[in-house]
């Protein structure tokens, strides 16, 4: 049995660490009520910084949002984080748990090579 892990897209990997912080579930980020909101827009920031997805890949991902959409969540998240500190710290943990994913992936590889 071959026992190669199983590689998570960035922005769905983003999207079940934003939802244990949150504590909701995956479907509440991703549909459109305005209920988490703010947590989309500091999963499209996590994508765009520590994973440089491009607007149109992190809009596919997010269940086919529009590049202008993640755009305007980009810099929605940009102005969040300066002037809320809930919002800051939450997207902080995210880079993190983005950061941390990216390095064991680059071990990994290394490893394999």
């Amino acid at each position: 049995m071959d026992r190669t892990p199983i590689k998570i897209p960035p922005v769905l990997a983003l999207i079940i660490d934003a939802a244990q912080y949150r504590g909701c579930r995956c479907s509440d980020i991703l549909c459109d009520r305005r209920t988490e909101v703010r947590t989309r827009f500091a999963i499209m920031w996590v994508a765009s910084v520590a994973h440089r997805l491009s607007l149109p890949k992190i809009g596919k991902e997010m269940g086919g949002l529009h590049h202008t959409t993640c755009l305007n969540g980009i810099r929605r998240a940009e102005t969040y984080r300066r002037t809320d500190k809930d919002f800051h710290q939450m997207a902080e943990w995210l880079l993190d748990r983005a950061m941390k994913r990216i390095e064991l992936e680059q071990m990994e590889m290394e490893m394999a090579a």
